[in-house]
């Protein structure tokens, strides 16, 4: 019959198991803290990509103001308006308007910036929580093992 207290008292076999026990946590925290820079790695990349599309929305914000600001100067000079207060008027607010347009994209890349510089501190933080239970847990299995009748 099987004993598994013969097995721990035994100290070449509770050196075994517990060499395998503290192999797999080196392991497993290895993989936490790999997962971990994985996340941020990924994090990174999706705040590059609203980095790209926040630069392609600023282009195209321009290009129609100056599309809006060509129209406006083209139907002035036909009808002889250039000068008017009318054309100045109405080409300060595409100039305005356009400017209110980047605002809001900036404020919208702060944003996503800070969220993405949080969401990386929560990465760092839930793998260092996992690595302290990770070797919490390796303790009290080693506790568990050599304690005066541990093993089973």
């Amino acid at each position: 019959m099987f004993d598994i207290k013969h097995v721990y008292q035994d100290p070449i076999t509770a050196t075994i198991v517990g060499g395998a026990a503290v192999g797999g946590k080196v392991y497993e925290i290895d993989q936490q803290k790999a997962a971990a820079r994985d996340q941020k790695r990924a994090m990174k990349a999706q705040a590059r990509i609203q980095e790209v599309k926040a630069a392609r929305e600023r282009r195209k914000q321009v290009r129609a103001a100056q599309q809006v600001q060509a129209q406006m100067a083209a139907g002035a000079q036909a009808s002889g308006t250039t000068q008017t207060s009318g054309y100045t008027g109405g080409s300060g607010s595409v100039q305005t308007q356009l400017g209110a347009n980047l605002s809001f994209l900036d404020q919208v890349g702060g944003l996503t910036q800070q969220a993405s510089m949080f969401n990386q501190r929560a990465a760092t933080h839930s793998s260092k929580a996992a690595t302290g239970q990770a070797i919490s847990s390796l303790a009290m299995q080693g506790a568990s093992l050599f304690a005066p009748g541990g093993g089973g």
